[in-house]
């Protein structure tokens, strides 16, 4: 098992299974943006293996943006779970390593997300910078088959050969097998559960083989209740639907 995978692995025997996204929508949440996720984080950190704040909906909120993501990795940190940056970083070269002094030194991630298009020189720029990285392989959206029949198999095979995870959709519980049987024992992010039809039973069933992260969103930011008390309920029943 490649260190990467051996790294999710004993987060997974430590804290579970669960990794909580966070996605401050402007006119969706409170204005005040940095407390909601501290918030959030403050009210799913006993379940959660890791937190996937969404570099977009940061971005949004300019400045205050950038200083909110910035609290919500501290934060997510000290509780001792994995920070993935949700950005699908594509690029390559300087441009690449920007990205990436970025995503570690400004919002003090563990591990990004990138789209693999132009090669494996997308992630070596990442690993460079200390970074763990998880490869889009099969994503959730129904228009992306088009494109992904033919692009899974290539990826997969290619970026199977470095230390990295791949992305795997958890509201297809047939491709996700497929991604984990064709990539080994390497690490799995999972979104997909719960608002886009997914659930971790079955998710968790699919990508049995390996280390993984099922990943939502709203299925907990957005629970029924009260928040933040709906968040920590949601988090809770997740983490224990995949045991």
């Amino acid at each position: 098992m490649a260190p990467f995978a051996e790294r999710i692995q004993r987060l997974n025997a430590d804290r579970g299974h669960l990794c909580v996204g966070i996605d401050p929508r402007p006119g969706r949440f409170p204005a005040e943006y940095q407390a909601w996720c501290l918030d959030l984080v403050d009210a799913t950190h006993r379940y959660a293996a890791a937190y996937k704040p969404n570099l977009a909906y940061f971005l949004t909120m300019g400045p205050a943006g950038i200083e909110a993501l910035e609290a919500t990795c501290v934060a997510a940190r000290a509780s001792g779970a994995l920070v993935l940056l949700d950005a699908k970083f594509g690029d390559i070269g300087t441009t690449a390593s920007a990205y990436a002094r970025f995503a570690r030194d400004v919002a003090g991630a563990n591990a990004v997300t990138i789209n693999p298009y132009l090669g494996t020189d997308v992630a070596d720029a990442f690993q460079e910078q200390g970074l763990d990285v998880f490869v889009l392989a099969r994503t959730t959206n129904p228009s992306a088959e088009a494109i992904q029949a033919h692009a899974a198999d290539p990826v997969t095979e290619v970026f199977g050969e470095l230390d990295v995870g791949f992305v795997a959709p958890g509201n297809k519980p047939e491709r996700l097998a497929d991604v984990r049987a064709r990539v080994g024992d390497a690490p799995l992010l999972i979104p997909g559960i719960g608002a886009h039809g997914g659930t971790p039973e079955a998710a968790g069933k699919a990508a049995q083989g390996g280390p993984y992260l099922l990943s939502v969103s709203r299925g907990i930011s957005q629970a029924e209740g009260t928040f933040p008390e709906s968040a920590t309920q949601a988090a809770a029943e997740l983490a224990q639907a995949d045991r």
